[in-house]
């Protein structure tokens, strides 16, 4: 009796499948298959999710050149002959340049003179001679830069910076909400007459901490870059070998004053975005997130805004001190 194939056989046969295949599919669910182990891609872990919302966060603290114009044109630049040669240089330039803010700036002009109305040399708003104090409220700005302290010095250093304060505060009673932005007082190339670097040094350097101690009061160091060794201004930064800027000069002063109005924004920004998160989603780590941004801010009414809102927060375990 002839002996019926097997099972195997008859598969192989009518499949046509060669064994070898057979063997091979076999080995591989053997070995790959662990149903403990999901089929899907890899997620990132929790370093790599930081990084990408890190990067989504940074991204949203950018600030434009349209945020920097808008700023820039809610501005007045306060000064005297040098603050009259940014006057020119800026307007050499295509219209709405740096945002096109308003040039309260006179030569000559000092303290002494805006305190003892010397109207020729007073600062002039649409046609008129008038205190500093009142130009700024015409003129609706929201920030003012001042460069001032040169034609002072026939006074002592303790006294152009208690006038220089002076200045200040006058303008400020008119002008509650106004923040200020101190340019660093010029030093001259080859000083004569009463112009003293070191003094002009000393008195920035009570500027800054002036400046630091005071509420929506900023100084911005324009003078380090068109310094030498010797502490005055570069020959090659000045037009007329005293102390009167060219326009290499005032190009420095535009780029540095965008980069120190470009990092306030950005660091206002970044502290708001925080806090705003902290008060969506309240955890101990976005708190203290929110709470080192507004910790590095600068003395400021935003400042001050910003810790009343995170002290609204409420935390477990979380410290509230600023």
């Amino acid at each position: 009796m002839k002996k019926k194939p097997g099972f195997r056989k008859i598969l192989f046969k009518t499949l046509r499948i060669p064994v070898s295949t057979v063997l091979f599919s076999l080995l591989c669910a053997l070995f790959c298959f662990q149903p403990e182990t999901p089929c899907i891609p890899e997620l990132p872990g929790t370093t790599e999710i930081s990084r990408v919302s890190d990067t989504v966060h940074a991204a949203s603290y950018k600030i434009t050149p349209k945020e920097l114009d808008h700023f820039f044109g809610q501005s007045a630049v306060i000064g005297n002959s040098i603050g009259l040669g940014f006057k020119r240089f800026l307007d050499s330039k295509e219209k709405g340049y740096l945002g096109g803010p308003t040039m309260l700036v006179q030569g000559s002009y000092s303290f002494i003179i805006e305190f003892t109305n010397n109207k020729p040399f007073m600062l002039h708003y649409r046609g008129r001679a008038m205190k500093a104090m009142d130009a700024v409220q015409l003129s609706g700005v929201k920030h003012v830069f001042i460069n001032m302290g040169v034609n002072d010095f026939n006074t002592s250093k303790d006294q152009i910076f208690s006038n220089y304060k002076k200045y200040i505060k006058e303008i400020r009673t008119k002008n509650p909400t106004v923040d200020f932005y101190i340019l660093a007082t010029t030093p001259a190339w080859k000083p004569k007459g009463r112009i003293n670097n070191q003094e002009i040094d000393k008195l920035n350097r009570n500027m800054l901490q002036y400046a630091k101690k005071t509420k929506n009061t900023y100084y911005i160091d324009i003078n380090t870059p068109l310094k030498g060794a010797d502490g005055r201004l570069k020959e090659s930064a000045v037009s007329d070998g005293f102390i009167h800027l060219n326009r290499t000069s005032y190009e420095i002063w535009v780029k540095y004053m965008k980069k120190f109005i470009r990092s306030k924004l950005k660091a206002e920004k970044k502290a708001k975005f925080l806090v705003k998160a902290a008060k969506k989603n309240p955890t101990e780590q976005n708190y203290q997130n929110a709470r080192t941004a507004v910790k590095a801010l600068e003395k400021s009414s935003l400042k001050d805004k910003l810790k009343k809102k995170l002290h609204s927060i409420k935390i477990p375990h979380a410290e509230h001190s600023l």
